[in-house]
Parts: C-alpha cells; sequence; structure tokens
C-alpha cells in the first residue's frame, strides 16, 4: 500500500473516528508541491482544482492525483487551503502553503525542485545557520498562524522537512501550540544547532521520516528517526508516493548500509573543513555553474566526474586537500542520479 491507497480506503472515514495522523502530514507535505500559482487568502480545493498547471516529475504528479482524489471525500472535503507563497528568484526557492480541517492547522514546505538555486541553498546548510530561506520559513510560518490555531502541524519532504524544523528554531512562536513537527527525508543541522537549547525545547515533537535508501535526509545531523520500506530503491526511494504504508502507518524498514555510510561520511567531510573554507568553496563552484550556465541540478548530473573534478580544481584560494574534500561531498549529492 502507499499513499494513495490510503487516501483511498480512509476518504470517508472522518477526522472523528480516525484522527489526524502522519499519513495525513504527508499528504499535506505532498500538496506542496502543487503546480500552481501563488495565491493568499483562502481557496477550497474544487478552487485550486482548477488552477493546476502543467505538471512533470513524482511529487508534482502526486499532489495533483491526491488533490484531485481527496476533492469529494467525507475525510478532506472541508479543508482549505490558505496563501500558498511561492519564492523564485536568484538567491531564493522557496513555497509553502497553509491547510486547515477542523481546528488542524498544517503549515507544509516544499523541498528542492532541479534548479542549481535549490541545490545551492541545500549545501549552504554545511556552514550556514540560518540560511535566507530558513528565516523566509520562519517568516511564513509567523504570519500564517492565527490566533485561533491551537494545533499545529509543521511539515515538509526534502528541503521542505529542515525548513518545518528550522522554521520553529528561527521564531518565537509559542510551542505549546505546536503538536507536531514531520521530517520527511528532509537534510539535518550541524552540531551547533543540534544541541542548542531551543533544538532541545522542540526534539520532542519532531519526528524525522527516512526511506531505507535515504540519501538526503541522512546528510548532517536528525532526530526522532524512523527508518520507512519503500517500494523502489535509489533516487526513487526519496518521493513520498513510493513509501510504503499499512493503515494509517508507514511500515518501518530498515536504514541500508550504504545510507549508515553516507551520514558519516557527511559529518566526517565537514568536519575536516574550517567553516570560512566551506563558504569559500561552495559559493565559488555555484558561481562557476553560473557563470557556465547550468541552471538545473540534472545538468550537472549528466557530467563526468572527470569534468566536475576540473570545474573544482578550478576554484581559486583553497588547498588541494579541501578541494578533494568537497569533492567527495559532492559525489554524495549526484551518485544517486548516476
Amino acid at each position: 500500500m502507499t499513499i494513495y491507497d490510503y487516501i483511498y480506503y480512509y476518504k470517508d472515514i472522518t477526522i472523528k473516528d480516525v484522527y489526524w495522523n502522519d499519513l495525513d502530514n504527508m499528504l499535506c507535505a505532498i500538496l506542496s508541491y502543487l503546480p500552481i500559482k501563488q495565491f493568499e487568502g483562502k481557496k477550497d480545493i474544487s478552487e485550486v482544482v482548477q488552477m493546476i498547471d502543467k505538471h512533470n516529475g513524482d511529487m508534482e504528479t502526486a499532489a495533483v492525483n491526491l488533490l484531485k482524489e481527496i476533492e469529494n471525500s467525507n475525510r478532506y472535503k472541508k479543508m482549505k487551503l490558505y496563501n500558498y507563497k511561492k519564492i523564485i528568484d536568484s538567491q531564493t526557492q522557496f513555497v509553502a502553503i497553509t491547510i486547515r480541517l477542523g481546528n488542524i492547522t498544517c503549515i507544509s514546505f516544499k523541498g528542492s525542485d532541479g534548479s542549481t538555486i535549490g541545490w545551492h541553498e541545500n549545501f549552504r546548510l554545511s556552514y550556514l545557520f540560518p540560511t535566507n530561506t530558513q528565516i523566509i520559513a520562519a517568516n511564513y510560518l509567523k504570519e500564517s498562524i492565527n490566533f485561533f490555531d491551537m494545533n499545529i502541524h509543521v511539515v515538509g519532504h526534502s528541503k521542505g522537512g529542515n525548513l518545518a524544523i528550522a522554521s520553529i528554531l528561527c521564531s518565537n512562536i509559542n510551542i505549546s501550540r505546536i503538536k507536531s513537527i514531520v521530517n520527511f527525508d528532509g537534510p539535518g543541522f550541524l552540531s551547533n544547532e543540534k544541541y542548542s537549547t531551543k533544538y532541545k525545547s522542540i526534539e520532542n515533537k519532531i519526528t524525522t521520516y527516512l526511506p531505507e535508501n535515504s540519501y538526503v535526509g541522512i546528510l548532517l545531523y536528525n532526530d526522532n528517526i524512523k527508518t520507512i520500506k519503500t517500494l523502489k530503491n535509489g533516487l526513487n526511494s526519496h518521493f513520498l508516493n513510493n513509501w510504503e504504508c499499512f493503515g494509517n502507518f508507514l511500515v518501518k524498514g530498515n536504514l541500508s548500509k550504504e545510507s549508515i555510510a553516507t551520514h558519516k561520511k557527511s559529518i566526517d567531510y565537514i568536519n575536516s573543513f574550517r567553516r570560512e573554507d566551506i563558504e569559500n568553496v561552495i559559493e565559488n563552484f555555484f558561481g562557476i555553474l553560473e557563470k557556465s550556465n547550468i541552471k538545473n541540478f540534472n545538468e550537472l548530473t549528466k557530467l563526468k566526474y572527470e569534468k566536475i573534478k576540473k570545474l573544482i580544481d578550478g576554484l581559486n584560494g583553497l588547498d588541494t586537500k579541501t578541494k578533494n574534500n568537497f569533492f567527495e561531498i559532492l559525489k554524495l549529492f549526484i551518485n544517486p542520479f548516476q
């Protein structure tokens, strides 16, 4: 079973009969991928269905299919979607949506798209907190919650999972109103943030779901990890529509040896850098990509490693060890696409 089966079998079972759970949170995480234009205010599901634009890829297709499936369901038909915010510019790739159903409020953050801008932001997590996008997420969270919201769930997939946690770390909202923070295979945090007082204050509200072959959520430090079985391996295991469900639960799996090794490598390589060297190499590398007119991460993954190594060797002001370590980190991101 997958999220599609959950929606189908539970669509006529009300929230009163089977209460809001992490599969409902997963649905909201997927809906952040809807291919629609930005809007303010409130819309019914039927109104949003009419806004759907051209779409491609697993997550956008899943979002469209699931939205149409829940349009006339007893469980979700009274769901309202609010403030779909989208920022795509030379510095930022950010999308979020607020979803309300009865007394439940779910703030959902989208993950990275294929743009090098989005991936540039991901790499900045290795030396910077808060990033520009994390600050935007915190502001979105504060702006979206109203006085009456007392049962709040903050969720996201991939980079969106990191933003879900960061939005609370970077804001001063009353955390007693937050019922859960759910990170679906999103990258973690550096040790300074992971062991901060603010992080510890919300740690018991966080659940991090990783597929057995995680290559994103396994990066840096995450907490309260639950590993999930998937129908597909490799890159496809990252997409939520391939995660296995049974009833209203996600099916427990075991983290692969490769994912465990990737986690250790990501920490070891980052710890081998000085923070200023990480910033220097990342900003210079993505500057080269921009000059080379590489605007999509998929274009980078199609390059042979020899070509990528030459790009890195061309970075100025860095010693050979730093360049080699960055090349190894970059391969952690690229390997699943090969």
